[in-house]
């Protein structure tokens, strides 16, 4: 049997180029904007800890929750992506940001600003993120790498940007709350930009010959008029799961055209989270296992109940198979003690360093721009270096996190502004190698089809981190009177996570799956 069942994308004239690029400018402006608010919002904490009257763990919480339901609903903005596309998800979001962020200016109590500026408008940031990831792999495919490259620098350049313009905006008007409105009508410019998304044609299912990408399954000849489902059920189960079926499946970049009229969302697409270029994937040959082919017959042969069916599309967004993964869980328990510290120098560095005395709230702001620029040379600089190098891209991933706690952990000793720069240089640069690294070390680990899945759970433990962290680090500095506690915590649980990775690949080597 010759022939394969596949997704197609119905073929663009400009893809690689042309309103692709426009898509790059507008991915950019779009993380300045997201990614400088939510990553200069220690200077805002600072303020909502004198104006409430509140503990430095309840102030605290409200970055936390911003950013946390950033990468939370994550699963709720692919559901939106695939149903209606970047654009209507794009607006959706720009409204719920706007409107947390309004409403925070009328609450009277700290507690208020848990759901207004906390959950609602770090909803609003999550639905806008996700279309600036998507957008890109919709529009590029060899020129990937280079287009999501200049993308992800738009997150260093914000920080830049808007750490010194909100501590400017303070001054100036004496009050936060004039500050913060600026900052709303500039995330208010999320709505022009969102129109500026294209309404791609869903991927189409069809089945026919192809040369570049097929499957051998060897099956009696009385069989051939069956259909490639019945096939796979019937003639290449094995005993035991996980055991490879005779034949093999070569996934390759060829995109034909399509014939059928059966089309699914646009975040099917494999390599849809993938950061790098499709061309490293090419012609990559795996294993095809039981599980993997009923999987893919019961999502599209298997006529059940609303109810099943609703059981079945959440577990493939969760991934729940995965969780039967020891590399993937590996992975996950590192990401999870990662990010319990990642968030804690962003939050704190500028009133840190402003209650000690060795800086203005002016040079503190500083330290927030040299850390959101040494993060956009960071995503550049290491992706560069895992293009023309043959290093492992899990290493050079864990490395740079090494590095980020190990600096964490000895901030507490710097007592000079000039030894507290060259730590934001470092922590934003190897912060921002790991970022851009993240779907491609995922794609090393578990392999293209499983990008999806892995990657929504990757944001799911990513988002829960990240909204324990920083209170648990506020909490310590009520407790002690400085921040030497939370810098400790932050750096070492960074270096424990990333010591941890170093055993996945002898996890892979023993338990093969």
């Amino acid at each position: 049997m010759s022939s394969l069942e596949r997704i197609s994308y119905v073929p663009k004239s400009d893809i690689d180029g042309g309103w692709g690029w426009i898509i790059v400018a507008n991915t950019f402006l779009m993380r300045v904007i997201v990614d400088g608010f939510i990553f200069s919002f220690g200077i805002f904490y600072v303020e909502f800890f004198h104006y409430f009257g509140c503990t430095s763990g309840l102030a605290s919480l409200v970055m936390s929750l911003l950013i946390g339901f950033c990468y939370l609903v994550g699963p709720i903005a692919s559901g939106l992506v695939n149903k209606y596309g970047c654009r209507v998800t794009s607006l959706i979001g720009t409204g719920l940001a706007s409107i947390g962020l309004l409403l925070s200016l009328i609450v009277p109590r700290a507690e208020y600003l848990l759901i207004t500026a906390g959950i609602i408008a770090g909803t609003g940031f999550g639905l806008l993120y996700l279309p600036t990831i998507v957008s890109l792999a919709l529009h590029f495919e060899k020129k990937r790498a280079t287009a999501m490259g200049i993308s992800m620098s738009g997150s260093g350049i914000g920080i830049l940007i808007f750490a010194p313009l909100l501590e400017w905006l303070i001054y100036f008007y004496q009050y936060w709350k004039g500050a913060w409105l600026i900052a709303t009508g500039i995330v208010l410019n999320c709505f022009v930009l969102s129109l500026f998304y294209r309404t791609f044609t869903p991927p189409e299912i069809t089945s026919e010959p192809s040369e570049e990408s097929s499957i051998d399954i060897h099956e009696p000849s009385t069989s051939r008029d069956t259909s490639l489902m019945r096939g796979f059920s019937e003639y290449t189960q094995t005993d035991k799961e996980g055991e490879p079926i005779r034949g093999k499946y070569t996934i390759t970049g060829h995109i034909p055209r399509s014939t059928t009229s059966r089309t699914v969302g646009s975040i099917q697409k494999p390599d849809i989270f993938y950061t790098g270029s499709t061309e490293n994937l090419i012609s990559r040959e795996i294993s095809v296992t039981p599980s993997m082919i009923l999987q893919d017959r019961s999502s599209i042969i298997i006529q059940k109940s609303y109810f099943m069916r609703f059981t079945d599309i959440v577990a493939q967004m969760i991934g729940l198979s995965l969780l039967k993964n020891y590399v993937f869980l590996i992975f996950s328990f590192c990401t999870i003690f990662q990010y319990l510290g990642l968030m804690i120098p962003p939050m704190y560095l500028f009133h840190m360093v402003v209650e000690i005395g060795i800086a203005t709230t002016f040079q503190a702001s500083l330290l927030l721009s040299i850390l959101g620029i040494s993060n956009t040379i960071g995503k550049i600089a290491i992706g560069l270096l895992k293009d023309i190098t043959s290093w492992n891209d899990l290493y050079i991933y864990t490395i740079c996190l090494l590095i980020s706690g190990i600096a964490t952990i000895i901030t507490p000793v710097f007592t000079s502004y000039f030894s507290l720069t060259l730590y934001s240089f470092i922590f934003g640069f190897t912060y921002g190698g790991s970022i851009s690294l993240s779907s491609i070390v995922l794609v090393s680990l578990l392999g293209l089809p499983r990008l999806s899945n892995s990657y929504g759970l990757f944001l799911l433990f990513t988002g829960l981190s990240a909204s324990i962290g920083p209170p648990l680090a506020g909490v310590l500095r009520d407790t002690t009177g400085t921040y030497d506690a939370a810098f400790y915590l932050a750096g070492t649980v960074i270096a424990l996570g990333s010591l941890v990775s170093f055993i996945i690949p002898v996890v892979q080597r023993k338990f093969p799956q």
